[in-house]
């Protein structure tokens, strides 16, 4: 067995598994923010009667939120991704 045999298989079949699993680290993971608000009693009282249904829907591989209102008979769609 030559250098040259070690390195044309570790070209074939790449670095040891478990050397590159103890070697590497995890990406730290992006904090989740609350931003979540208080909604006022006057709101909630005056929309406890709203059905809002929502799907999603694709155009052409684009992704559209639909969304409609059953009290107000509001429909819209908004393209996101």
């Amino acid at each position: 067995m030559t250098i040259e045999d070690i390195n044309n298989a570790e070209k074939i079949f790449g670095k040891d598994v478990s050397t590159l699993k103890g070697r590497s680290t995890q990406k730290k993971p992006i904090p989740v923010i609350d931003e979540s608000i208080e909604i006022p009693k006057e709101i909630i009282d005056n929309n406890q009667k709203n059905t809002l249904y929502m799907d999603i829907m694709f155009i052409n591989q684009q992704a559209m939120l639909t969304a409609v209102d059953k009290v107000i008979k509001y429909r819209s769609l908004i393209p996101f991704g």
